[in-house]
């Protein structure tokens, strides 16, 4: 094999390695999210978006999974028609929000903060938005449009 037939050879094995491993984290990250809210009478779904920003003021524009902001839900609210209501509103901390549900809130938070933006893009896309159900499926919408 010449040089440049194993470098092909490495990049092809890595390419394929690294796609094994996002979808094992992808099933791992659904399965424990789907964990969590599944102890909740109240929660339902998470909900967050990533994407790299059109403008940052001068400062370059970097991918962000934005998991720290995203939203929890709780049950299917239908629109008039029967149907899933397609822009739901977020959970309010209100009385609905226990102080456990607040805990396993932010447990699901900081699993997501350990996963370094590289693994989201390379998951996810630029421009998606991931809703994780407590059945341990998710879903991707990946022409999530931003401001």
């Amino acid at each position: 094999m010449t040089t440049i037939e194993g470098i092909s050879q490495l990049v092809k094995d890595y390419e394929e390695a690294k796609k094994v491993l996002c979808e094992s984290l992808e099933d791992e990250i659904g399965s424990l999210i789907g964990e969590i809210l599944s102890k909740s009478d109240n929660l339902h779904s998470y909900v967050f978006n990533q994407y790299s920003p059109h403008f940052n003021d001068g400062d370059p524009c970097t991918f962000n999974a934005n998991h720290q902001y995203g939203e929890f839900y709780g049950e299917v609210v239908l629109d008039e028609d029967g149907e899933p209501d397609d822009d739901p509103e977020g959970l309010e901390y209100s009385d609905i929000i226990t102080e456990r549900d607040t805990v396993m809130m932010k447990q699901i938070k900081d699993m997501l903060k350990q996963i370094p933006d590289d693994f989201y893009l390379d998951m996810w896309g630029d421009g998606s938005e991931i809703s994780f159900f407590r059945n341990g499926e998710f879903e991707v919408d990946d022409d999530y449009e931003h401001d």
